[in-house]
C-alpha cells in the first residue's frame, strides 16, 4: 500500500490527474491510499506553491509549468517505482549510447505502445584501471560521468515527444557495475514478466551484427531476449516465424510465442528445415491452436543443405516481421552468430530475432 496526498482544487486538471494515477496503479496491481487536501489554508501551511501537488512520504512533486500529461507520467514513475512498478510489463534495454542501442530503445518504445509498461534503460559499467606515473588506480570520475550520461540520455528519450499522453510508457533507468554479461544475466532473473531488447551492430558477419555481449546474454538469459538489427524500425507484428527444431523442446516455448503474437493478432508460421529427421508438426500445431485461432497458424517445411541459410533465406524472402527461436536450440543459435553467410544475405538481415528462455 502506498499512501499519497493529493493537493489541489476540484478542477478538471485535478480530476484528470487523480483518475490516471489511480487507473495505472490499478493496472499495475498496486494499492493506493489517496488523501485529498482541497483547502487553501492547508496549501499555505504546508508551503504548497503550485497545484496540483502530490506528496509521498516527505517528498513533494508539483505541476508548476509542466505539461499536464508529462506531469502525470512523472508522478506515475515516481509513485509506482516504489513498488517496482507492480505487474506492469518490464522491458529492459541495455545501452552503451551507440546508434544501435538508441535504435533499440526506440524500437522497444514503439513495440510497447500497445500496452502500458515500463522501459528500463540499463547501463553496465565496468571500472577499468588507469595508470599514471607507475601508479594504477580506478578513476571515480569516469563512473560519475557515465552516471550523468545515463541520466541525460533518459531525459532525452523521455522528452522526444513520445510521452505526451498520460499512462504512456514509463521510462526508468538502472546503472549496473560489473562485467556486462553476468550483470545482465543476473538482471534477467529479477522478474517473470520481463523482456530484454538489445541493439545490434555492424554488417560484416552475424557475430558483429548482434555483438558478442548480445550473443552471450541471449543464450544465458532467464527471460526472452529480442535482438534488433541496427536501423530496423518497429512495425506491428503481422507475420511471426517460429523456427521449430525439436517438438519436445519447442512445446515449452509456445506460451511465450503466443504472448508475443496475441497483442498484434499476428499470423504465426511454424517452419522446420527438412533434414530427413522424421519431424511431425501436428503435435505442435495442435498445441498452439488450443490457445490461438486456428486460421492464424500455418506450417511450412523448408529445404536447404544449410539449416541456418534456409531459415534466414525464408524469413528474408517472405518479409517476416519477427523470427522466434527457443534458447534450447542453442546449437543452432550459436551457428546463427558464429557461422559465415553470404554477404548479401547478411546485409539484408533486418528481421528482429526473439530468443525465448525456455
Amino acid at each position: 500500500m502506498i499512501d499519497i496526498t493529493l493537493y489541489g482544487k476540484q478542477s478538471s486538471i485535478y480530476q484528470y490527474l487523480k483518475m490516471h494515477v489511480k487507473n495505472l496503479a490499478e493496472k499495475a496491481g498496486v494499492d493506493l491510499s489517496i488523501k485529498e487536501v482541497n483547502d487553501t489554508d492547508a496549501f499555505i501551511e504546508e508551503d504548497i506553491m503550485s497545484i496540483p501537488t502530490v506528496k509521498v512520504g516527505n517528498e513533494y512533486r508539483s505541476i508548476g509549468k509542466k505539461n499536464v500529461n508529462r506531469f502525470i507520467n512523472e508522478v506515475n514513475e515516481w509513485v509506482l517505482g516504489k513498488e517496482d512498478f507492480g505487474n506492469l510489463k518490464k522491458i529492459y534495454v541495455p545501452i552503451d549510447f551507440s546508434d544501435a542501442s538508441v535504435n533499440a530503445v526506440r524500437y522497444a518504445k514503439d513495440m510497447a505502445e500497445f500496452s502500458s509498461g515500463v522501459i528500463s534503460l540499463v547501463y553496465s559499467y565496468y571500472p577499468t584501471p588507469v595508470s599514471m606515473n607507475e601508479v594504477t588506480y580506478i578513476d571515480p570520475e569516469i563512473e560519475k560521468i557515465q552516471r550523468e550520461n545515463l541520466k541525460k540520455f533518459k531525459q532525452q528519450i523521455s522528452t522526444e515527444g513520445y510521452f505526451d499522453s498520460p499512462n504512456s510508457l514509463i521510462i526508468d533507468s538502472e546503472f549496473l557495475t560489473g562485467f556486462p554479461v553476468p550483470e545482465l544475466v543476473n538482471l534477467s532473473k529479477r522478474n517473470e514478466n520481463m523482456l530484454m531488447v538489445m541493439g545490434a551492430k555492424g554488417k560484416s558477419n552475424m557475430k558483429k551484427l548482434f555483438g558478442s555481449v548480445s550473443t552471450d546474454v541471449a543464450i544465458k538469459s532467464a527471460c526472452p531476449v529480442l535482438l534488433v538489427p541496427d536501423g530496423t524500425k518497429f512495425n506491428p507484428f503481422r507475420k511471426i516465424v517460429f523456427c521449430s527444431n525439436d517438438l519436445g523442446i519447442d512445446a515449452y516455448a509456445v506460451e511465450e510465442l503466443i504472448k508475443v503474437a496475441a497483442p498484434y493478432n499476428a499470423d504465426i508460421e511454424l517452419i522446420h528445415v527438412d533434414q530427413k529427421d522424421g519431424y511431425h508438426e501436428n503435435q505442435l500445431m495442435n498445441l498452439i491452436t488450443n490457445y490461438y485461432p486456428k486460421g492464424k497458424v500455418s506450417y511450412k517445411l523448408i529445404k536447404g543443405d544449410s539449416k541456418l541459410e534456409a531459415i534466414l533465406g525464408h524469413v528474408t524472402k517472405n518479409n517476416s516481421d519477427l523470427l522466434v527461436m527457443s534458447r534450447a536450440s542453442k546449437g543452432l543459435i550459436r551457428d546463427l552468430f558464429h557461422k559465415s553467410l553470404t554477404k548479401q544475405l547478411i546485409a539484408n538481415t533486418k528481421t528482429p530475432l526473439l530468443i525465448t528462455h525456455k
